[in-house]
């Protein structure tokens, strides 16, 4: 996709950002773009709170920013991303958390990387919000997108794309997702099906030099996390369930091996992690087959 950077009124960049139940990091985001140099940026709040929390915040920035701010009654973080991209005024858009924080850098690296690259989809890399290695993806070279490294690199919040190409497959799937049936792995089944349906799947590319911060997932210490874990597993099973063709059946056999090596090699809670997430990608994959598809 081709950006004018000349255009004196077209941006360059849609940054969509659903929020629900957050104002200090979303105040945060924020004031990380504003600290950036944000110049042809424009910024999608797409607001799923019942409430008007948000009305302060935004009147604060709004003058700062080029903010654009979108109602939604649903808490689906999928169906809120594609609200955010059929409004989108930029030919590339991408979809940061509301607690995600952008380095200085981040985006003239970026912007970048759009005008100079042939590239169909960027993926950034994830690091802590002080800016250190985060071990969330694994790489510390550009990788193109493949069944090898999907699972190690791709994260929603760290995705940018032309917005055609997002809208010509309909965007997100609502079933997957915060919201959905399956509260995970959207941007897995995303560039599955973009993979599919184009000839540009070769040109997906994760970009370790462009970095975006966002807080690292707690570890696997109490119930709860392990709740979590079980639910995001779901999502990996649905995945797996929506593209059994395409999807690596090597992981699935790790997921196996972890389920019974975990209890042995690991004490407390961490323990039951391997066999909390075989169940949930179990459940996720019967479910799938079994669910009414979300049109």
């Amino acid at each position: 996709m081709h950006v004018d950077p000349h255009h004196p009124r077209q941006p360059w960049l849609s940054l969509i950002i659903p929020t629900f139940g957050r104002t200090q990091e979303l105040q945060a985001c924020l004031r990380s773009i504003a600290e950036s140099p944000h110049e042809g940026v424009e910024i999608l709040i797409v607001d799923q709170n019942l409430d008007d929390r948000l009305q302060p915040l935004l009147c604060h920035f709004q003058p700062s920013l080029p903010i654009r701010h979108l109602r939604q009654q649903i808490p689906n973080a999928s169906v809120a991303r594609n609200l955010g991209a059929h409004n989108a005024k930029a030919q590339w858009i991408g979809f940061p958390d509301d607690d995600c924080k952008f380095l200085p850098e981040t985006l003239p690296n970026l912007r970048e990387r759009i005008l100079t690259d042939k590239a169909a989809l960027l993926i950034l890399r994830s690091v802590q919000p002080n800016g250190l290695p985060s071990g969330v993806l694994g790489y510390n070279h550009p990788v193109p997108i493949n069944n090898q490294t999907i699972r190690s690199v791709v994260a929603e919040y760290a995705l940018y794309l032309p917005r055609d190409l997002f809208l010509s497959v309909n965007g997100f799937d609502p079933q997957f997702g915060p919201g959905g049936i399956f509260p995970a792995d959207e941007g897995i089944d995303l560039i599955r099906r973009l993979q599919r349906s184009q000839t540009q799947a070769t040109s997906m590319i994760y970009c370790p030099d462009i970095k975006i911060a966002h807080p690292q997932n707690l570890p696997y210490i109490d119930r709860a996390s392990l709740k979590k874990a079980y639910r995001y597993a779901q999502g990996r099973g649905a995945c797996f369930a929506s593209h059994w063709k395409t999807a690596s059946k090597r992981r699935a056999l790790t997921v196996l091996a972890k389920a019974f090596a975990s209890p042995l090699l690991f004490r407390g809670p961490r323990r039951w992690l391997g066999p909390v997430n075989l169940l949930g990608c179990l459940r996720g994959f019967i479910r799938y087959h079994t669910t009414t598809r979300i049109p």
